[in-house]
């Protein structure tokens, strides 16, 4: 009998081992595709924010220039 509960202690062991391999595979392997998600949110973000600001001036600055070209246009 002693034996046999000694193999069934070992396979238990195994199979908790088994299990913490398996847990630490799944989080590597979802950091590992989380992780290049969030960079490129975080980069597509930045990206917009910056374009909005480079281009809100141009913008700004368009009535201003359409009423300048159809004042050359119309011979204003």
């Amino acid at each position: 009998m002693g034996q046999t509960e000694d193999l069934l202690q070992e396979l238990v062991n195994l199979k908790k081992e088994e299990m913490h391999r398996t847990r630490s595979y799944r989080w590597s392997k979802f950091l590992m595709s989380f992780i290049p998600m969030i960079i490129f949110l975080v980069l597509t973000i930045w990206g917009s924010i910056v374009a909005w600001d480079k281009l809100s001036g141009m913008i700004d600055q368009m009535p201003a220039q359409i009423q300048e070209q159809l004042k050359g246009k119309l011979g204003l």
